[in-house]
């Protein structure tokens, strides 16, 4: 597991990293930056997901996450909300996410934990590739 800012990335052992000299997790507080030509991302198979545990349950209505863009996929994903009590999976997003960066707006709600899962794959090849994820409460 790894642990940035008061959320672990659970599911870091299922996860691959690609460019695993640098820190590619997509809770780090580093932006884009490309390394030796290649962009440090995290990616995982279809059907695989991208688990965002947070040290306790926050009051949340926005997540903005970054897709790799470095070339033109589109990723096939769902994106999940879990509840206070850990176990209540709401959907929150489910689409096909463009190469850059997505904000997702839904209703107010008390969030221990995100699940990205890789609904269908992309339109290059089977993997979600993610380089960034953000979550919090938004005033509008």
């Amino acid at each position: 597991m790894q642990l940035y800012n008061g959320a672990m990335l659970t599911s870091a052992r299922t996860n691959m990293f690609i460019v695993p000299a640098i820190d590619n997790s997509p809770i780090r507080d580093l932006i884009y930056f490309p390394y030796n030509g290649q962009v440090g991302h995290v990616a995982v198979p279809l059907h695989g997901t991208i688990m965002i545990e947070f040290i306790q349950s926050y009051l949340i209505n926005k997540i903005r996450f970054w897709m790799y863009d470095y070339d033109s996929r589109i990723t096939h994903m769902q994106v999940f909300a879990i509840g206070d009590d850990r176990m209540t999976e709401t959907l929150i997003y489910e689409g096909s996410a463009p190469p850059g960066v997505m904000s997702v707006k839904f209703d107010q709600q008390q969030v221990s934990k995100l699940k990205f899962y890789n609904q269908n794959g992309n339109t290059l090849y089977e993997h979600m590739s993610t380089l960034k994820i953000q979550a919090y409460y938004a005033f509008y």
